[in-house]
């Protein structure tokens, strides 16, 4: 499993951290890349509700997915929201059923069903996750069974400087253990994750009683 970065609160380092993690194609601390700075244009666009999604179907077959969506909501709501196992198939357009079946020695087990659909392409999956996690910080998730021949990620949480709201980094290494188009795939992927982090903004902000734009002229970008 790989260490969290170290993040503080302070704009540039947030920057810094954020790159780290935005720019390293995969899921190893042994292997990353320089850190660039995460131009502001986009966190312009993520401010303004947007989703930054980059995929990317490597050589080993494994599909590498980084996203980011900023939410103006705290980060302790964030994380109750992504950590309420039992109810994630409540909002989450994609899920069909999800419950915690394990709970113990720090890792949690969580069975997942997702049914998807693209054109004529339907398919329901299967999955089940052990989870591990660090409170208020990250999520790290990999598979011990289900319909992936590789599927194993993590959610992190950067909190805002006013600690009003919060950037959110999901990840993943995805292969499937069935066949499926590659371009029906990256379709698939790119559209369902962007409304998967849209649906748990949405969730956050309806837990903290806000509208769709309310925070957004009050929460000042990093400079």
């Amino acid at each position: 499993m790989m260490n969290r970065p170290y993040v503080t609160f302070h704009r540039t380092h947030l920057f810094l951290g954020l790159c780290c993690i935005l720019l390293a194609p995969h899921l190893s601390a042994s292997h990353r890349t320089p850190c660039f700075p995460l131009k502001k244009e986009v966190l312009v666009q993520l401010q303004r509700g947007q989703v930054w999604i980059r995929l990317e179907h490597q050589k080993d077959k494994n599909y590498h997915i980084r996203a980011l969506i900023w939410i103006p909501c705290r980060r302790r709501t964030i994380w109750n929201v992504l950590t309420d196992y039992n109810h994630l198939a409540d909002f989450l357009p994609q899920m069909k059923a999800c419950a915690l079946i394990q709970d113990s020695a720090g890792v949690k087990r969580v069975a997942q069903i997702g049914k998807s659909r693209f054109l004529l392409f339907s398919k329901t999956v299967r999955v089940v996750l052990n989870v591990r996690e660090q409170a208020t910080d990250s999520i790290s998730f990999w598979q011990v069974s289900g319909d992936f021949k590789t599927f194993r990620g993590q959610w992190q949480l950067f909190a805002w400087p006013d600690s009003s709201a919060a950037l959110v980094c999901y990840r993943a290494v995805i292969q499937p253990n069935f066949f499926a188009p590659s371009f029906i795939t990256k379709a698939i992927q790119k559209r369902d994750i962007s409304r998967m982090l849209k649906a748990v903004r949405t969730r956050c902000r309806i837990l903290e009683g806000k509208s769709a734009t309310k925070g957004r002229k009050s929460a000042g970008l990093p400079k």
